[in-house]
C-alpha cells in the first residue's frame, strides 16, 4: 500500500473505430504520447473511458492494453471497476489487479439506488477492498449514479487498510473538504471535476483525476505544481485556460473530447452510440478555443 497516488491522472478515453469496435492500437498510441507529459498515471475505464458501453471482455482488453503501454514510462494504471451485485464487483476487482492495474477506482452500485443506504454502501466497498490486492479509490459521481457517498460513510471506509482515497466528481468544493476532514491523514482525496480543481488543491486535495487532462495534460499538471508550491496567482492563470476548455467540452459531450484529441495529435476515435460527435460548427468553435487557450499541438 506504499504507492504514491498524488498528482494529476488522466482518465483515458476508449477510442472506437467508425463501426464502433474498440481500437486498442489507438489506445496504446495515446498512452505512449502521454508518456512524454508530467501526468502521474492513467485511469482505464473511468467515465471518460465509456466503461458502461463495454462488455466484460472489452474491459479486460482495455486494461491489459493500457498496462502494457504504460510500462515504457513506468507510470501506474488505475482501473475502473464495479458492479450492481457485490460479487460482480469483487470479481472485476480481482481481474483488473491480475491484469496489472496498480489501483482500482470503484464505482457504487446504482440500479437499485433507493436501497443503497449507508450500511449497503459500506458493505459493498468493504467487500471489494477485502478482495483487492491493490489500493482502492472510491468513486463519487452522484450526478451520474444517483448515489451519494456521505462524509460519514467515507470516514468509516477510510479506516480500511486498502481503501486509500476517493475521487470526488461532485464539483462541490464543500464536499471535497468534508471528505478531507472525515478521511483523515493519509486518505487521498482527488478532485474529479476541473471546475473544482483550484479550490480542491487549496483545501489539501492529493491531486485530480480529470477528463480535461486528456487534452491539456501539461496545463493540468502545471496547475497542480503551482498549487502545491503555493504559487496561487500562477496556478489561477493557467487554471482559467483549462477551465475555459473544460466548460465547452462539458457542454458538447464526450464526442467533443474525442474530436479535440484528434485536433491535438492523439487518436480519439469515435464515441459508441448513443453518444455522437458534435456537428462541424461546434467543432470549429472547439478548434478556435483550443487555439485561443494555447494548448500544445494546436
Amino acid at each position: 500500500m506504499s504507492l504514491d497516488l498524488s498528482g494529476i491522472w488522466a482518465p483515458l478515453v476508449t477510442p472506437f473505430t467508425a463501426d464502433e469496435e474498440v481500437d486498442l492500437e489507438a489506445l496504446a498510441f495515446n498512452v505512449e504520447l502521454y508518456g512524454q507529459t508530467p501526468l502521474r498515471g492513467y485511469v482505464a475505464l473511468g467515465t471518460t473511458g465509456e466503461f458502461v458501453h463495454l462488455s466484460d471482455d472489452e474491459r479486460g482488453r482495455v486494461i491489459e492494453t493500457v498496462v502494457r503501454a504504460a510500462r515504457g514510462d513506468h507510470r501506474p494504471v488505475m482501473a475502473g471497476v464495479g458492479g450492481h451485485a457485490t460479487r460482480v464487483a469483487v470479481e472485476q476487482a480481482r481481474r483488473a489487479a491480475d491484469a496489472g492495474a496498480q489501483a482500482l477506482l470503484v464505482w457504487p452500485p446504482f440500479y437499485y439506488k433507493a436501497q443503497m443506504d449507508a450500511e449497503a454502501l459500506v458493505d459493498y466497498f468493504t467487500a471489494v477492498a477485502d478482495a483487492s490486492p491493490v489500493p482502492v479509490i472510491l468513486y463519487h459521481i452522484p450526478q451520474n449514479t444517483g448515489v451519494a457517498l456521505s462524509p460519514a460513510v467515507v470516514g468509516e471506509l477510510a479506516a480500511h487498510p486498502r481503501i486509500a482515497g476517493i475521487k470526488d466528481s461532485s464539483g462541490q468544493p464543500s464536499q471535497t473538504i468534508a471528505f478531507l476532514r472525515e478521511g483523515g491523514p493519509g486518505f487521498a482525496v482527488f478532485v474529479g471535476s476541473t471546475t473544482a480543481l483550484l479550490a480542491g488543491l487549496a483545501a489539501g486535495a492529493a491531486g485530480g483525476i480529470l477528463a480535461t487532462a486528456n487534452v491539456a495534460p501539461y496545463e493540468c499538471c502545471e496547475v497542480y505544481e503551482h498549487g502545491r508550491a503555493g504559487r496561487w496567482t500562477e496556478a489561477a492563470e493557467v487554471y482559467r485556460r483549462v477551465a475555459a476548455v473544460d466548460e465547452l467540452l462539458s457542454r458538447l459531450g464526450l464526442g467533443a473530447m474525442k474530436a479535440a484529441l484528434e485536433m491535438l495529435g492523439y487518436r480519439g476515435g469515435y464515441p459508441r452510440r448513443p453518444l455522437v460527435r458534435p456537428d462541424e460548427a461546434e467543432l470549429d468553435r472547439l478548434r478556435l478555443l483550443l487555439r485561443e487557450q494555447r494548448l500544445l499541438g494546436c
